[in-house]
């Protein structure tokens, strides 16, 4: 009896411990939220596989099946991402067949099959990531997800109801095809596995919330970003920040290292409320550095500031729902009661 009671104690004493360890991990990240009641089975989809596998005995058949399965993506596919034309175009066969037989198009196909022959992890990590989409966006449908091969032209490809993934986007960032194709290293940077679940997510809530390039300034781009990063923060708790933006390590670090300084540059350059298009690029889009700060900077470095101000904004306006965010266009309105002022 008594080594009974011992053992009892000890179940118990392991529990209060693993209890007080979540406590003070959700302390310690107060974005971690049980969202295991939330029940969602992702509907994944190799696309990639159906069409390689269609030939010229069985095309007609085939690519009847795949039209109706996949609906607009196809169309879509065909048309904007390989550009060979609408599925209805009359020499659409012939254009498809001829993608699906050009052996370096074959030799990607094959790659990409050895290192995406498993991808468990991601289906699982994507999965996790849409249950805690639903857990903030209730009434938000789920994409289904089609992997694809995009010709290098595309990772991420958005439909109303399907969201796909172009893996030959992801082969590795020593690949030799983005050698072969002298694709510059802070492209390649982050075109690996690892990086898939973030990117996708991505893709998934800039289509959701899509920014009119065209009547916005440096600040409204730069708050637009943050809040994706942000939405990112919560649908991947536990996920490194590294992963979200698609930086290296080191240029996290440097951006932290760094934020007083960037943004004092930002704010003394009056270029916050710019509307050029040449001038918000600098900031805005992909490069090896930030046009006018260092070389070891990373490029983009507007993005990374207006997640910074995101989560200072929210830091202090707890009762602001991730939809209510989104739905906020005043970016001047978010940047004033964020209260952002990060020490030089």
């Amino acid at each position: 009896m008594k080594l009974r009671w011992k053992r009892k104690n000890i179940l118990a004493f392991i529990s209060i411990l693993l209890i007080i360890g979540f406590s003070n991990s959700c302390k310690n990240n107060p974005y971690l939220i049980d969202v295991s009641h939330i029940s969602l089975e992702l509907d994944w989809n190799r696309f990639e596989i159906e069409l390689f596998n269609l030939n010229e005995a069985n095309f007609d058949l085939e690519n009847i099946m795949i039209s109706k399965k996949y609906g607009d993506f196809f169309n879509l596919f065909s048309r904007n991402i390989i550009n060979i034309g609408d599925t209805s175009d009359p020499a659409f066969k012939l254009h498809l067949l001829a993608f699906i037989n050009d052996p370096s198009i074959n030799e990607v196909y094959e790659l990409t099959s050895e290192k995406y022959n498993d991808i468990s992890d991601i289906e699982t990590s994507l999965e996790q990531g849409f249950k805690h989409y639903l857990y903030y966006f209730p009434d938000k449908p789920v994409p289904k997800i089609a992997t694809c091969i995009s010709g290098f032209n595309y990772a991420i490809i958005t439909t109303d109801s399907i969201l796909g993934i172009g893996l030959d986007m992801y082969l590795g960032s020593n690949s030799n095809f983005y050698k072969l194709l002298s694709l510059p290293q802070y492209k390649t940077l982050n075109m690996s596995r690892e990086f898939i679940v973030a990117d996708a997510m991505k893709g998934w809530l800039t289509s959701d919330y899509i920014l009119d390039e065209t009547k916005s300034n440096l600040l409204t781009q730069m708050i637009y970003h943050g809040k994706v990063l942000f939405a990112l923060d919560l649908m991947f708790p536990e996920m490194e920040d590294r992963l979200k933006i698609g930086y290296t390590s080191e240029q996290v670090q440097w951006c932290k290292n760094n934020e007083g300084e960037m943004w004092a540059f930002y704010v003394d350059k009056e270029i916050l409320f710019s509307s050029s298009h040449m001038e918000i690029i600098k900031y805005i889009g992909e490069g090896p550095f930030t046009s006018g700060f260092p070389e070891n900077s990373p490029g983009r470095t507007g993005w990374w500031l207006g997640w910074q101000i995101v989560k200072s904004y929210m830091r202090s306006h707890d009762n602001v729902t991730l939809e209510q965010l989104f739905l906020e266009e005043n970016a001047q309105k978010i940047l004033t009661q964020s209260k952002y002022k990060p020490k030089k």
